[in-house]
């Protein structure tokens, strides 16, 4: 039974905070619907009778206790089980339940290590699978068990070690919220709920969606998921789509700076119905079936003035060389939508321009001389605060107590500091990217 619907600036918000953590989750929602239905304990994911289209299904009860965060962890795990094609690999499971805690070890640990979610923020994260908690003390010829295997390799381990145990047949729910193996032993729960077949293939949405995909996002992906592609005997899911070619690279710094030009042209967008272009999310339907979609109509209407974005780089010596990638990545913003101003600093700050691109500087660093300088430009010229702030730096300096901290973004190089940097703000290393 469906109970509710996803209003679309919900779904369109969910997509794009997406995409923080990989553009093909991004791609995947988009490309799906979400379902609400009571039906099932918590989630799922299913495709229709040709595996062309995804549905991502919640119960709405699970859904509205979750926070925000867990929800986009949520989606991703959903989204992975169609990438790592877990319904064709485990579809002939002879142990359905210990198949799907495996699985959910391995995504939920590749979910923390390759795309960024941290366990911790995950509410009730004790209750899931992982290696702590589904192996506690077991090791793997004789080292601690790794947690970044494959499924197969869980499952093989979970199925060993059920066959030396007398006890139970397959398992059960004894309605405390943990399962039962065939051994008797508890498992804790998975985040979703798998009901697998041998028809469940997803290579047909994979194969589409790998075509959509650019070069660089190819080698990201290739990256993350190689250790999937031999998994076992079977397809291993998206990398079997992904040329050995596109071998893991590092992203760009700056493609952090187009993510949240992303975002900020977001809230201002105006949705509309037309009947002009198919949605992207309609591609798979038939062609008799004609329905209105959603056309994004750009509209920044701040004040008919352009957004205002404050570059900082640090000239105090560490961060000295990397001023073409300084002068790169406020050269990524549209002029026509954004006011872009760049800066030096060490203990005073002096601008430059994208023109000139001459560095001032070379003394010590200062931190709190940047909000100072902002609030006498707010002052001085009868201003707003910047939208957003970046800075680049090693991170060593002195505090600084920002009016907004929630704009300002801060890349620091190798064994940066991140002692005088406030907790609200986005804090990247350089060293995660090229």
């Amino acid at each position: 039974m469906i109970t509710t619907k996803m209003i679309p600036k919900d779904w369109k918000k969910i997509c794009l905070d997406l995409q923080d953590y990989h553009t093909i989750f991004y791609k995947m929602w988009e490309i799906g619907k979400p379902v609400f239905t009571t039906e099932i304990p918590t989630a799922c994911v299913t495709f229709d009778k040709d595996g062309k289209h995804v549905n991502f299904i919640f119960n709405p009860d699970f859904w509205d206790s979750c926070s925000y965060y867990k929800k986009l962890f949520v989606i991703c795990h959903e989204s992975l089980h169609i990438l790592f094609n877990h319904g064709y690999r485990f579809a002939e499971s002879e142990n359905p339940l210990l198949s799907n805690v495996a699985m959910d070890v391995a995504i939920n640990h590749a979910l923390l290590s390759r795309f960024g979610f941290s366990r911790e923020k995950i509410e009730g994260w004790e209750e899931y699978c992982w290696i702590d908690t589904v192996f506690k003390d077991k090791t793997y010829n004789g080292l601690p068990i790794s947690d970044d295997e494959t499924s197969e390799f869980y499952y093989r381990l979970l199925l060993k070690d059920s066959t030396k145990k007398s006890g139970k047949k397959e398992g059960n729910n004894d309605g405390s919220g943990k399962k039962e193996g065939v051994s008797g032993q508890p498992y804790p729960k998975t985040v979703d709920h798998h009901d697998f077949d041998k028809n469940s293939s997803s290579n047909k949405i994979i194969k589409e969606i790998s075509k959509s995909l650019s070069g660089e996002e190819k080698k990201e992906i290739g990256n993350m998921m190689s250790k999937h592609k031999q998994a076992g005997t079977s397809a291993g899911g998206l990398v079997d789509y992904i040329p050995e070619a596109f071998v893991a690279k590092k992203k760009k710094w700056e493609s952090i700076v187009k993510k949240w030009t992303s975002k900020l042209r977001y809230e201002t967008e105006i949705l509309s119905d037309q009947w002009a272009r198919t949605h992207r999310r309609h591609v798979f339907l038939g062609k008799d079936l004609f329905l209105p979609s959603e056309q994004d109509v750009l509209d920044i209407k701040t004040d008919n003035k352009r957004l205002s974005v404050m570059f900082f780089l640090d000239t105090s010596g560490s961060c000295y060389h990397l001023k073409e990638r300084f002068f790169n990545a406020a050269l990524s913003l549209d002029k026509k939508k954004f006011d872009v101003k760049l800066f030096c600093f060490d203990t005073r700050v002096q601008e430059t321009t994208l023109e000139s691109r001459k560095i001032y500087g070379g003394g010590g660093t200062s931190f709190c001389i940047l909000e100072n300088f902002i609030l006498n430009q707010i002052k001085q010229n009868n201003s707003n605060y910047p939208d957003a702030v970046w800075v680049l730096t090693d991170g060593f300096g002195d505090h600084i107590h920002p009016l907004k901290p929630d704009v300002w973004n801060w890349f620091l190089t190798p064994n940066g500091c991140i002692d005088y940097i406030p907790k609200q703000s986005h804090v990247y290393n350089l060293d995660e990217f090229e």
